[in-house]
């Protein structure tokens, strides 16, 4: 009868151990930095949300319209994007003004020109 209590024991102190090594293991895991404020928080709900279009020659693929939306989301981190490669064409919903997405397009390398179809009229 002591060995089996023994053996009983040492299963209940191992299976304590365990559960304070999972919970220890749990805390580190779930301890996580701080996050910003949700998006929709810092909105800014009486602005109007316009949809710019921009044509953008030098756009030709994938990699060229990440380039460009990492630039125009410098901008405005809240904007909605959205690039047509084929077309050279980027649409962008957003509150802030036009000149802003501009300056930051030619910055980057891919500035904004006339659409063909708005020249030959």
């Amino acid at each position: 009868m002591v060995i089996l209590s023994r053996v009983r024991s040492n299963a209940v102190a191992r299976i304590s151990l365990l559960k304070i090594e999972a919970k220890n293991f749990v805390e580190e895991r779930l301890t996580l930095p701080r996050c910003q404020t949700p998006y929709w928080l810092n909105t800014v709900t009486n602005q109007e949300i316009k949809m710019l279009r921009f044509h953008i020659p030098n756009m030709t693929c994938g990699g060229c319209a990440k380039s460009v939306i990492k630039a125009l989301l410098s901008v405005d981190p809240q904007a909605r994007i959205e690039t047509d490669p084929p077309t050279r064409e980027v649409r962008v919903d957003s509150a802030l003004d036009e000149s802003a997405f501009l300056a930051v397009l030619s910055e980057a390398g891919y500035p904004d020109k006339q659409r063909p179809e708005a020249t030959a009229k």
